[in-house]
């Protein structure tokens, strides 16, 4: 069952605080980022919000940077809105307005076809906080030669209607200070989600047209609005889904396309069982190496005997968060925290300690990891609604069917984590979308030339995903990276591997067609594990 994912974030002083915070998507039904009455500058009254008559063409309007949420821009940034059709299936009615940034290309002589950046989530801004994130790493990178084309996806971001859920982070909260049960947690949040689905339907915002298939009409619209005949596509986690819908449904202009750590279209693994496997590579990576499998062996099963005492005797852990009850962790939650870790190679090199101390009831790594976990689905704005729009549209129909036999395959401990399915299967139950066309449910096929990228460490979106979209995608390679989280990308981007992901890219980019030099994987370092080793 697809679930969506909120980044966990945190004070994470060891070694990998930077990475922390650029993890994508611990999963858990809610996720991102967005700004408001905290002190950002809200979105002007614009046409798109009125509803204005969205016959004629696509159209650019330039913006103060300020207004897409876009602090402290370079020269050779632009800042706009493009406005679109609210239903692409009835363009001749309402219109949404788009919040697009522009990275002009630096070197001398830019090819002339951009990249376009699809952000993952879904839910999570794709101008604010990609451009926050990553200005000096791949973005700056990738400017050498090409401009780079940041968008918000309807529904997210500085766009109007806002559809973040404050009612779905409240209850988060609040559950996570009480040692609810499973059922009485899954009843908490989903009611919750009612509550946000209830308020935004009587404000009239029709939650119906934040599909995939909509936001991929929206990017040929864009980038005919800016003036682009050929582009390229990078897509990261959900972003990966997203372009494979552009390759399916509006493939005119795309000159070749990225897929980082993609979600595929059709079938996939429950989170449950996506959590299992990724925690058997992480212990059998850890028994690879002689010094982390003698430091801390059995790691697996340590985790998962922790995990199911948790079950029995919740533990307490103090939240940092001023004037905050104490946070109470149990099997699932324990899990969750952990498996965030895994998205980021400097994160996860402290898994196995983290791992031993919550054995011992040590707070430590493992404390750090709850409450920046906690911190990011809690305390910071993401628009839920919308990617609950996506998820009941575009798996929902489908996966509830398939549910019960994937989750009969999982063992215990990590069948508990069924519960952040559950989260999604029931606000779906009332979310009211429309019938999804088959296709949805369906396998992309294109020629399009596609590079695939995964890495074994990638705990949500896992190299089996990569290769079996790889198979009907005619011309394209793929890239596996021992060692790697999710991302891979932006997580080469440290000073511990190096900058391997962005040269292939770039690569690709200039000669999609070309077999790709991977040669610099060898540089690569095996991973080193913290703690006493």
């Amino acid at each position: 069952m697809a679930t969506f994912h909120r980044e966990p974030v945190g004070k994470f002083a060891l070694q990998g605080r930077r990475f922390l915070r650029a993890l994508s998507c611990c999963a858990q039904v809610a996720v991102l980022v967005g700004c408001g009455e905290d002190g950002s500058a809200a979105s002007p009254q614009r046409a798109g919000d009125a509803g204005t008559d969205a016959g004629e063409a696509a159209r650019f309007s330039p913006a103060d940077c300020s207004e897409v949420r876009l602090a402290d821009p370079d020269e050779g940034v632009e800042c706009g809105w493009v406005t679109v059709p609210r239903d692409h299936g009835q363009p001749k009615r309402e219109t949404l307005d788009l919040a697009v940034a522009v990275l002009k290309a630096t070197g001398a002589q830019p090819a002339p076809d951009p990249i376009v950046f699809l952000q993952g989530g879904p839910g999570a801004s794709g101008v604010e906080r990609i451009f926050e994130r990553y200005r000096s790493d791949m973005l700056a990178y990738w400017r050498k030669t090409r401009d780079v084309v940041l968008f918000d996806q309807r529904g997210t971001g500085a766009n109007r209607p806002d559809l973040d859920c404050p009612e779905y982070d409240a209850a988060f909260l609040a559950a996570w200070s009480e040692p609810l049960s499973r059922d009485e947690e899954i009843a908490m949040l989903v009611e919750a989600m009612r509550a946000c689905h209830a308020r935004l339907v009587d404000a009239g915002v029709d939650l119906r047209v934040y599909t995939s298939p909509q936001s991929a009409l929206d990017v040929g619209d864009i980038m005919r609005a800016l003036g682009h005949s050929d582009y390229n596509l990078y897509g990261v986690s959900y972003g990966g889904r997203l372009a494979l819908t552009v390759m399916r449904d509006a493939p005119e202009g795309v000159r070749s396309v990225v897929l980082d750590s993609p979600v595929p279209i059709g079938p996939k693994r429950s989170f449950a069982h996506n959590a299992e496997a990724a925690f058997k590579v992480l212990d059998a990576a850890c028994t690879a190496d002689s010094k982390c499998a003698a430091t801390y062996p059995k790691l697996e099963r340590t985790l998962a005997e922790t995990a199911t005492r948790l079950d029995r005797e919740p533990l307490s852990v103090a939240s940092t968060a001023r004037d905050a009850r104490p946070l109470i962790v149990n099997g699932p939650r324990a899990l969750i925290s952990l498996f965030g870790a895994m998205y980021v190679r400097n994160v996860a090199v402290w898994l196995p300690l983290a791992i031993t101390q919550l054995s011992q009831g040590i707070p430590g790594v493992w404390g750090t990891y709850v409450n920046g976990y906690v911190d990011e689905v809690a305390r910071t704005r993401y628009t839920e609604a919308m990617a609950y729009s996506i998820l009941c549209s575009d798996d929902y129909p489908f996966e509830s069917m398939t549910h019960g036999r994937d989750l009969a395959a999982v063992s215990a401990p990590y069948n508990s984590l069924d519960q952040f399915d559950f989260q999604t299967l029931g606000a779906c139950a009332f979310w009211n979308v429309r019938a999804p066309d088959p296709k949805e449910n369906e396998t992309v096929r294109s020629d399009i030339p596609a590079l695939i990228l995964s890495g074994s460490l990638d705990p949500i979106a896992p190299h089996a995903y990569a290769e079996e979209i790889g198979k009907s995608l005619s011309r394209s390679q793929e890239v596996f990276f021992k060692g790697i989280g999710h991302g891979v990308v932006r997580t080469m981007t440290g000073e511990d591997v190096p900058r391997c992901a962005e040269r292939m890219t770039q690569a690709f980019y200039d000669s999609p067609t070309d077999p790709l030099d991977t040669s610099c994987q060898a540089d690569i370092p095996d991973i080193a594990w913290g703690g006493a080793l």
